[in-house]
């Protein structure tokens, strides 16, 4: 039987598995339509790679 996880600890994946999709779908959705621009898709990595971290700490504690 599967280990029981904590709610920090699925709070954290969900953060993580949010802010990957974040970043990939905001970069296709601007590209497809033709509103690309580095300056814009550099604020969105910068807050999903914040949002990556957090859940990574989140995942790392035994409760929230």
């Amino acid at each position: 039987m599967a280990e029981r996880k904590e709610k920090s600890q699925m709070i954290g994946d969900g953060l993580r598995d949010i802010s990957v999709l974040v970043l990939v779908f905001y970069a296709l959705d601007t590209a497809i339509n033709g509103k690309f621009e580095w300056s814009s898709f550099g604020v969105v990595a910068v807050v999903a790679i914040g949002v990556f971290y957090l859940g990574m700490i989140l995942e790392g504690k035994d409760e929230l």
